[in-house]
């Protein structure tokens, strides 16, 4: 990662060019990409921030399908970024906060929420992230399974850790998923 002196310039050189972006369009491809490098460089308080701003300057017609998805989106970033910043209690004000929002549970969060909890080998984490239901599920993703499965291996957390490769098994994957538990 970069020193932090380049990434305050970074950032910067960010803010700079998003400000003058928003001058000349209300673009939200641009507002993602700000939001990207906000959260990859540690400052998803920033990004937070900005996310909320975006979601209270929406009106409510303009809410649709494709715009419940792009913020979703950012909400999955921010998410991100505070879990890669080890940061919990401002993950789950996120969390919070972003389903307050109509953010739906689907299998980014899911796997951003518990696999920060199988990283930090916190059980009760870890199984209440993954046992919350997603929105229109095929099943988490094969990289939270993993992790979940390496997390019981690690902490000797047999019997569940069966019942999750148990409904692995159920879920019949192809070789690119097993592939991806497997790595």
């Amino acid at each position: 990662s970069m020193p932090s002196d380049k990434l305050d310039t970074h950032n910067e050189f960010a803010r700079e060019l998003f400000a003058e972006l928003s001058r000349r369009t209300s673009s939200r491809v641009d507002l993602k990409k700000f939001i990207m490098v906000l959260t990859r460089t540690g400052d998803s308080l920033e990004a937070r921030s900005l996310v909320e701003e975006f979601f209270k300057a929406t009106p409510e017609v303009e809410k649709t399908k494709n715009w419940d998805r792009a913020n979703a989106e950012l909400w999955n970033y921010v998410l991100k970024g505070f879990a890669k910043e080890s940061n919990e209690a401002e993950l789950l004000r996120t969390a919070t906060i972003a389903e307050e929002t109509g953010m739906p549970y689907n299998v980014t969060f899911h796997e951003t929420m518990t696999t920060f909890y199988a990283s930090k080998n916190n059980l009760k984490g870890t199984q209440f992230w993954y046992a919350k239901p997603i929105l229109k599920s095929t099943g988490p993703h094969p990289r939270t399974m993993s992790e979940v499965l390496r997390f019981c291996l690690r902490n000797n957390e047999l019997d569940w850790g069966n019942s999750v490769f148990r409904s692995l098994l159920d879920m019949n994957p192809d070789k690119p998923t097993w592939d991806v538990i497997f790595q």
